[in-house]
């Protein structure tokens, strides 16, 4: 416990180290941009959380994805779509998470923060429940160890089950890190689905592997009367692979739609007569007509900092992905290439240079999937489960387990929706709004999210009642959280940003007419309640078992330091004119 206490300790003192509402309530109220020179910093990562929290779900705004907690992060992700007779279906592509998808249920059922995570997807209009657990393993090595997800498809009872594109990328902002495909150049007709090995290799992550895995057999469906040349074979898995521009590199459907919409209409047209076109663009179809599945077309560019794989099945079905990172492993041989096609040449930032051989690789996939992958995930459900009632204590209390389960859920979608951004942020530095907004240096950010589909980034006020929950949980995440709030989030006086929308992806969730900041626009210092509650649970503990859960109320629980007083927070406040005040106040 007193690692938390000096940290919060920390957190507290660089707080009471400004005074931001002064600043606010000042006759200028615009402070100056901030550039992060001679200011106090809050020490991150501390306990090896750089390490340990490199890889998470870190992107609260797609239905399931992987990122890195870097400036120019590599992230993974997938995206599905149910094919009908309608050539228009590709329009229902599900990526991120959208209102207008209309899926029944998606969300977290449990998710520990850290390393464990599992969610369940209900998408009626393709018969389809998607399954999606994430589990990293040795996650306290270098860069961040390995990672496995599994995305598991049944059909939904008395819906009519689709075949659908199953569609897995990985992509990075760093355009160095030439992503590859196998170990020879791929087939132009595609390629053998049971195993798909992807390689790369980055500054702080040094050389890796993304590795599919699908045991699935191809789905049955109708043969049309006569084929399509664009049809592809859907029996194999299909690939894209791109060099695009870093600022670019989210923008998956942009890079991927456009071609797969023109094979899906010459698909429909070479179904039918091209008199029969528009009377059946309304998706009425002959009997005869296949579902139209367009494939990606097998291609990759040198370099690529972008690769998506398509493989078409329909439920039931299992997909296992899995991350190896290459210096997390000792047995690694630093010297030579691998059956993979990666180079063991070139420097890097990235401590480790270490190439694993083909047998080695093969050994770590054995040990994280298939039967052995089902063992750990039951047991992560378990070590879950078990420390939610510790914590909680809901069962011993009399809940029900429908109620556990709901308790559950709350807390997983709170801290499985957490997400960390990088980038630059657009300010009205100047009161002549005529001047317009500038943009900020960029920052990072790691917080929790009040909405997926409609704000998924940080704001200020939530963050506090945010945190409030998720120091229960987990202390030392929270301050992780708390600690990225005061380091970039604050200027020199003080100002926080209501609203924390960092870099292009974040914006385009964002109506224009939101996106600029208004220093003059402050939110209630909520975190203080965080950091209050935490320094009062961290004294209660140092006097009490770790088992024990004494209710931290404030006439039972003596504070580590008193709550400062008004004329501690408003020095100058007090002296302002009440016109002064009054403008501050609106905001």
């Amino acid at each position: 416990q007193q690692d938390i206490i000096i940290g919060v300790v920390v957190l507290v003192s660089l707080l009471l180290s400004f005074n931001p509402l002064s600043s606010w309530c000042a006759s200028d109220p615009i402070p100056p941009p901030h550039d992060g020179g001679g200011m106090s910093r809050v020490p991150l990562g501390l306990g090896g959380a750089n390490q340990s929290l490199l890889w998470g779900t870190y992107r609260p705004s797609v239905y399931f994805g992987t990122k890195t907690r870097s400036e120019t992060p590599l992230f993974t992700g997938m995206m599905w779509v149910g094919h009908t007779k309608d050539y228009r279906s590709l329009d229902k592509m599900r990526h991120t998470c959208e209102e207008n998808d209309h899926l029944d249920k998606y969300g977290w059922a449990q998710h520990d923060g850290r390393s464990f995570g599992t969610q369940e997807i209900i998408d009626s209009l393709n018969g389809l429940i998607l399954t999606t657990t994430f589990i990293k393993v040795n996650s306290e090595k270098e860069h961040g160890g390995d990672w496995v997800a599994k995305i598991s498809g049944r059909p939904i009872k008395g819906k009519e089950a689709h075949p659908i594109s199953l569609f897995y990328y990985v992509a990075s902002e760093d355009t160095d890190v030439n992503l590859k495909l196998g170990s020879k150049k791929p087939s132009k007709k595609g390629l053998s689905p049971d195993k798909i090995v992807m390689s790369g290799r980055t500054p702080h992550l040094g050389s890796f592997n993304v590795i599919v895995l699908d045991p699935n057999e191809p789905p049955t469906l109708q043969e049309p009367t006569k084929p399509s040349k664009s049809s592809g074979d859907i029996e194999r898995t299909h690939y894209f692979g791109a060099k695009i521009p870093a600022k670019d590199a989210w923008k998956l459907r942009d890079h991927v739609m456009p071609d797969l919409q023109g094979k899906s209409f010459k698909i429909f047209s070479d179904y039918i007569t091209s008199a029969q076109v528009e009377k059946q663009a309304d998706a009425s179809s002959s009997s005869n007509q296949a579902p139209i599945i367009p494939t990606l077309p097998n291609t990759i560019s040198s370099q690529s900092n972008l690769l998506v794989i398509q493989r078409v099945l329909k439920p039931p079905f299992e997909i296992e992905v899995i991350f190896v990172s290459h210096s997390a492993h000792p047995t690694s041989d630093d010297e030579g290439n691998n059956d993979d096609g990666k180079q063991g040449e070139g420097k890097s930032d990235a401590s480790s240079s270490s190439i694993l051989s083909s047998g080695a690789l093969d050994s770590i996939i054995e040990d994280v999937s298939g039967p052995a992958l089902d063992t750990i995930i039951k047991e992560r459900k378990r070590q879950f489960e078990a420390r939610f009632e510790q914590t909680f204590q809901l069962s011993s209390k009399g809940f029900s387990p429908a109620e556990v389960k709901f308790a559950m859920y709350a807390l997983s979608n709170m801290i499985g929706g957490m997400g960390y951004w990088h980038g630059d942020t657009l300010v009205q530095e100047s009161k002549n709004k005529n001047n317009g907004p500038v943009r900020t240096s960029p920052r990072s950010l790691m917080s929790a999210v009040p909405s997926r589909p409609f704000f998924p980034r940080g704001f200020l006020w939530d963050e506090g009642f945010h945190e409030l929950l998720v120091q229960f949980w987990d202390p030392s995440l929270s301050m992780e959280v708390i600690g990225h709030w005061l380091n970039d989030g604050m200027d020199e006086k003080g100002w926080i940003q209501r609203e924390q929308i960092l870099g292009d992806e974040a914006r385009s969730k964002v109506p224009a007419e939101f996106q600029v900041q208004f220093p003059n626009f402050a939110n209630p210092p909520t975190l203080l309640l965080a950091i209050d509650t935490m320094l009062a649970r961290a004294s209660s503990s140092s006097s009490s078992s770790p088992s024990s859960h004494a209710k931290d109320d404030e006439s039972s629980v003596p504070r580590m330091v008193p709550p400062p007083t008004k004329e501690d927070i408003l020095p100058t406040a007090a002296a302002a004119s009440d016109e002064t005040s009054s403008t501050s106040s609106s905001s």
